[in-house]
């Protein structure tokens, strides 16, 4: 489903394609970054359309903490959470419902997955205490035999949301400390 997004609306992604191929031109890509397109005049004098990149919409969880403010969560502060677990082989953290992680994982040749499991529950807990998130959010973490690919692109995302970015205002997490 295809629209065209009124100038200062929010755009959930972009669309880029080759408008010189005037025979045939194809969408040849979708960006999942969310832009807002600003026609208004700029400062500098600029006479061209301004673009807001507000970032990328299907990695980045949307939290809502106790106090009912969602906090944006992109992926990299979590993956960081993630690199010293032991015998972690490869892991999928997953928002399917809001304020709602499932985070799966595959344990090393040779590694307790009891451990692994251990040392990402105790990881996940203190990421979420540290954004005062532990009484909001509810996780589960379990053990499988593979990653669940995305079923388009067949990639593995390490990170995904299933929800939808809350209409109204966001903190982002790094003002959002327990």
């Amino acid at each position: 489903d295809i629209a065209a997004v009124p100038m200062g609306r929010e755009a959930p992604r972009v669309l880029v394609t080759n408008l010189l191929n005037t025979v045939q031109p194809l969408v040849r890509y979708e960006l999942t970054d969310s832009i807002i397109l600003d026609d208004g005049p700029c400062p500098c004098g600029s006479p061209f359309v301004r673009v807001q990149v507000r970032g990328r919409t299907d990695d980045t969880f949307f939290l809502v903490d106790a106090h009912g403010r969602a906090q944006a969560h992109p992926p990299i502060p979590v993956e960081v959470a993630f690199l010293g677990v032991a015998g972690l082989l490869q892991y999928q953290l997953v928002h399917e419902q809001q304020n709602r992680l499932r985070l799966s994982f595959v344990a090393d040749h040779g590694a307790r997955p009891a451990d692994v499991a251990l040392g990402l529950d105790r990881q996940l807990a203190r990421y979420l205490r540290d954004h005062g998130l532990q009484d909001s959010v509810s996780y589960v973490v379990e053990q499988v035999d593979a990653m669940e690919r995305h079923a388009r692109s067949k990639k593995l995302r390490q990170i995904e949301s299933r929800v939808p970015r809350p209409k109204g205002g966001v903190i982002p997490a790094s003002e959002a400390r327990g």
